[in-house]
């Protein structure tokens, strides 16, 4: 099982995940195993209350850097700046890293 971290849930993270639902059966078979998305970065989690993913939510991305269950980290921000401590402190920990920054 991989386990993904999204930082990020504005146009392109919210897409992201929906694609990575959607597309969970053939992405998983693509893969040889299965993942989910365990964590979603959010900078105001009220916001997403009706969210099918809210449960997923955090607003500290400590809770995403420090899980050692995830295994991959997706950075979607539109925070480039704030976000490379927490990508090194990711990659320290061996956790693979996507980005789109």
């Amino acid at each position: 099982m991989i386990t993904i971290g999204l930082l990020g849930y504005g146009t392109v993270g919210h897409a992201s995940y929906a694609i990575l639902e959607e597309e969970k059966e053939s992405i998983s078979k693509a893969l040889g195993q299965d993942f989910q998305v365990k964590k979603i970065l959010v900078t105001d989690a009220e916001k997403y209350r009706n969210e099918e993913a809210f449960n997923k939510m955090t607003t500290d991305v400590q809770e995403i850097v420090q899980d050692p269950e995830i295994d991959v980290i997706i950075e979607l921000t539109g925070s480039v700046d704030d976000m490379i401590d927490p990508i090194k402190e990711a990659l320290s920990t061996k956790k693979h890293l996507v980005t789109a920054n």
